[in-house]
């Protein structure tokens, strides 16, 4: 019966901390459904803001996240960094004072930046799904 009763806590306590856990990302996949899609991202006016509200919403919830696993928790930190990296290629293409021939290097930037955030958000969603974080991977919709 005390083995019963321990064995009932233990799995309370576990789903209470996937619970915290799916609860922070349904609350970041709110944040990220709210942002526009970018139909035209054509100047970082309209991308950066975007991309920094997902940022911030992802890095509060990861707080939540003390009692996640460390392959999930460092998928979340690579999808955070990758959205980073989206912001700064951004920023770069966007600046005014920039040299005209350096287009190219820009949609180079750019390119690799999107590819970094696929892979991450790849990584985060396998992941998310091994740990059983049903709300946490595929779910959230990511924008860059």
């Amino acid at each position: 019966m005390i083995v019963a009763g321990a064995v009932l806590l233990l799995l309370s306590g576990c789903s209470s901390a996937q619970d915290t856990v799916n609860d922070a990302c349904s609350d970041v996949k709110d944040v990220v459904n709210a942002v526009p899609k970018f139909g035209d991202p054509t100047h970082a006016g309209v991308t950066v803001p975007a991309l920094t509200k997902q940022i911030e919403a992802a890095q509060t919830a990861q707080r939540a996240f003390e009692d996640a696993d460390a392959d999930f928790r460092g998928s979340w930190e690579r999808m955070i960094k990758a959205l980073q990296e989206s912001v700064t290629a951004w920023k770069g293409w966007d600046n005014k004072s920039r040299p005209g021939a350096s287009d190219m290097y820009f949609m180079l930037r750019l390119g690799d930046a999107k590819k970094s955030a696929d892979e991450a958000k790849g990584a985060l969603n396998e992941a998310a799904s091994k740990s059983g974080f049903t709300e946490c991977g595929e779910l959230i919709q990511w924008k860059y």
